[in-house]
């Protein structure tokens, strides 16, 4: 049997490979959840606001990716979930930001944390560096009474 550490590890091995899919050829994706059910297994979700051809600000398809992710938990179709979408971050001490994946990645028993991946241009080739991570309260797996909450 798997601790809750080792299935987040998974998942966020898979989150890592299909990000690099998305970024090959391409500068960026649009924002993809992956969700593991409580057999192990794990799929990919993509959460789409609205009719397809429609288009919606970033902050309201995350917001809805969220929601979905949310409703999988509540009628236990997730014991484990990651959110995945291109943002950018500031390095303390940097005065310019940097283009990174974000990796919301929550367990139902372990919490929620954060994963900042910078990403490295070289050319066309798009590589992923070192990862920051940061715990953070759950907006997936919320206790009763959370309130809705927006991640990191």
């Amino acid at each position: 049997m798997t601790t809750p550490r080792e299935e987040v590890e998974q998942l966020l091995s898979q989150a890592y490979q299909a990000t690099q899919l998305m970024l090959e050829g391409a500068p960026g994706f649009d924002p993809f959840s992956l969700v593991m059910n409580h057999e192990g297994e794990i799929n990919i979700v993509n959460a789409v606001l609205g009719m397809p051809g429609e288009e919606h600000p970033i902050e309201q398809r995350i917001g809805y990716a969220r929601h979905v992710l949310r409703t999988m938990a509540a009628k236990k179709e997730a014991k484990a979930t990651a959110l995945v979408c291109m943002g950018q971050i500031r390095f303390a001490g940097d005065e310019d930001y940097t283009d990174a994946v974000i990796i919301e990645v929550e367990h139902e028993e372990d919490g929620a944390v954060t994963f900042y991946v910078p990403v490295e241009t070289q050319g066309k080739k798009y590589e992923l560096g070192e990862p920051i991570a940061k715990r953070c309260a759950p907006s997936v797996f919320q206790q009763e009474g959370d309130g809705e909450q927006s991640g990191c």
